[in-house]
């Protein structure tokens, strides 16, 4: 049904709802109870039967469930996973924060989640934030979801259509076509001009018509 792909390894969704990863496997990020990588396909244990959604990060899977619940594996050395206390699980964690929102799609990115909220399509963040990545107006990482502020920083953005993460930076598509993008503006990322990093969403420069989909392509790793 789906496949996503991270760094050194790749997942697949099944029509019946089972997720089976493969690859590397050093932070438990083909969710398989051990830390042994693995050239062919293993499903994941632990995750309900109504998965409907996944997303690869750099050393991090998550999958989205029918009933927005979010279940994280992997590396979590800057909290991506949701969770705190451990710097990886070989097995999936739901994320069970406080006052947690119903997401309608997740995306990840190298230390950093990000879950769109059903109804306003308001975005939350959690994990690393030092290029403020998460988009909430700070550098400090968080273990919480936050909330990402308009570019004004006075308020939640909302109307997000489509969300994609790269390493130390994220972007959005708008439902009005506009596209918004925060973190990391080291080569111009951001597309908003050689300005410095920012903890709140820019505005792209230069983009004609609508923006209906959009994807961020991980750098090569050596």
């Amino acid at each position: 049904q789906m496949v996503t792909t991270g760094i050194w390894h790749s997942c697949a969704l099944r029509k019946d709802r089972t997720v089976w990863c493969w690859g590397s496997n050093e932070h438990g990020q083909i969710g398989i109870d051990e830390h042994t990588y693995r050239s062919f396909a293993t499903q994941v244990q632990g995750l309900p039967e109504d998965i409907r959604f996944i997303a690869a990060g750099e050393m991090h899977q998550c999958a989205l469930a029918s009933t927005g619940s979010v279940y994280c594996w992997g590396l979590n050395n800057h909290n991506q996973l949701g969770v705190s206390g451990m710097n990886s699980s070989d097995v999936p964690q739901r994320l069970s924060a406080s006052n947690l929102p119903v997401f309608t799609t997740i995306a990840l990115g190298g230390g950093h989640s990000c879950g769109v909220v059903i109804g306003d399509g308001s975005v939350r963040c959690w994990g690393a934030n030092n290029s403020g990545q998460l988009g909430n107006g700070t550098t400090l990482d968080s273990v919480e979801p936050v909330s990402v502020k308009t570019d004004t920083g006075a308020g939640d953005l909302t109307n997000v259509s489509t969300i994609s993460l790269s390493v130390e930076h994220s972007c959005v598509s708008l439902t009005n076509g506009r596209v918004r993008c925060w973190g990391s503006n080291s080569h111009g990322q951001l597309g908003y001009g050689t300005g410095p990093n920012s903890s709140i969403p820019v505005a792209v420069k230069n983009i004609t018509g609508t923006a209906h989909a959009l994807q961020i392509i991980y750098p090569a790793m050596t």
